[in-house]
């Protein structure tokens, strides 16, 4: 049914005292289309609102100096929230498209209508109940296992990531029937077949198969990295850069690493025992690593911003014997997927534990006339069981070291 179909008669009787919101709230609940509509200009005017006051507030923003390894909340930017007078702006021509539906509102002003429209969208009417939902996400009656989890598998097993993710923000049932088909997926990998006798072989076995078996990672391409593209185009602008200068890797370690040790480590093996102070050579000059410590910054991140870190570095290995069946389908979006979720769910875990998870991305950015020095540290640390103190019991640790050097 369009826009433009639905008639007025449709509508309860309304006295000529009528409700500018009853009416509304009526129109509304009748033709959802409408609702949807309201829902995405609101949306979308919030977006573009925040959009444009950041770029406004990154114009006006003078550099500031990096802080020496310590995470260090950045400034809280208020947002001012949109008036009264830009709604009226943004809503117009939904106003006047709802007073060709309805004519009763040519009666009413445009700011009660728009005033009527805002209280709807903030407390809108309950969902139309979806057979989906109601059929085949029927719990059992423990509250936890579905009904017909076997055919939900099968239908969710055809579906892309992107789909995936849509229905699980449709509703908390449709949200939880993705999880639950996730975890079938992640219980058939191929690292939970062997038995698992502590937490720390469980761990290496899954970051083995993220990291190494179904993928592995590759560096960034630094010649394409924006804080240090204006370095890299200074040293060119100066000496001639041959393939050969230039070296990088991707080092996986499931190693406690502090995130000062960027600083200190060797730059093929960055580990605990080759961290050192000493002086170290890039090009022709010499440098001490404690002059770098200016040039390192750490900060907190999600479990997405992780991922996407991942995901940037990551080559899928389309493998069988990996993946024990036939993997045409598997892409970076659906190993990604899974890490997220593995990770979620020992988050979960944790935390019902009263654990501490930590995801940090530490950055080193250091040039000469003759080279550049750039480390990217993404950690994650798991600590858990403080039964007998601050120091925790249980602890599991994951570092993912992209190492770059430029040597003129």
């Amino acid at each position: 049914m369009s826009l433009c179909d639905v008639e007025s008669e449709s509508l309860p009787e309304i006295t000529q005292d009528f409700s500018v919101f009853e009416l509304l709230w009526s129109l509304l609940t009748e033709n959802r289309d409408l609702l949807y509509d309201l829902s995405d200009i609101v949306h979308y005017a919030k977006v573009n609102n925040i959009i444009e006051q950041k770029n406004t507030q990154n114009k006006r923003k003078k550099p500031s100096n990096a802080v020496n390894n310590q995470v260090s909340p950045n400034a809280v930017n208020v947002i001012p929230e949109l008036t009264l007078e830009d709604y009226l702006e943004v809503l117009g021509e939904f106003v006047e498209h709802l007073r060709t539906v309805e004519p009763k509102l040519n009666e009413v002003e445009t700011q009660e209508i728009v005033e009527a429209l805002l209280k709807i969208n903030s407390e809108p009417p309950e969902p139309v109940p979806c057979e989906f939902e109601e059929v085949l996400l029927e719990l059992c009656s423990d509250g936890v296992t579905l009904r017909n989890h076997d055919k939900i598998s099968r239908i969710l097993s055809f579906l892309d990531v992107d789909t995936l993710l849509s229905l699980s923000l449709a509703s908390k049932k449709t949200f939880y029937a993705v999880k639950v088909h996730l975890n079938k997926e992640l219980y058939h990998l191929p690292f939970n077949k062997d038995t698992i006798c502590t937490n720390l072989i469980f761990w290496i076995e899954g970051i083995d198969f993220f990291f190494k078996s179904a993928g592995t990672l590759k560096p960034i391409d630094r010649t394409e990295y924006q804080p240090i593209l204006k370095n890299f185009n200074t040293v060119k602008s100066m000496f001639p850069v041959p393939n050969d200068s230039m070296s990088s890797h991707v080092i996986v370690t499931i190693d406690c690493l502090k995130p000062h040790y960027i600083v200190y480590c060797n730059h093929s093996n960055p580990m605990s025992h080759t961290c050192s102070s000493s002086k170290y050579h890039l090009a022709n000059s010499i440098y001490i690593a404690l002059d770098w410590d200016n040039n390192a910054t750490t900060k907190i991140i999600t479990c997405s911003e992780f991922i996407s870190e991942y995901k940037q570095r990551l080559q899928v290995r389309d493998d069988q014997l990996v993946w024990s069946f036939n993997p045409n389908n598997i892409n970076s979006k659906f190993l990604c997927l899974l890490l997220k979720h593995y990770l979620e769910t020992l988050t979960e875990c944790i935390l019902n534990h009263d654990g501490q998870i930590e995801y940090r991305r530490t950055e080193l950015i250091s040039s000469a006339k003759h080279g550049i020095v750039h480390r990217i540290w993404v950690q994650l640390s798991l600590k858990w069981d403080f039964r007998f103190g601050p120091d925790p019991q249980n602890t599991l640790y994951l570092t993912i070291a992209d190492h770059f050097r430029l040597d003129t």
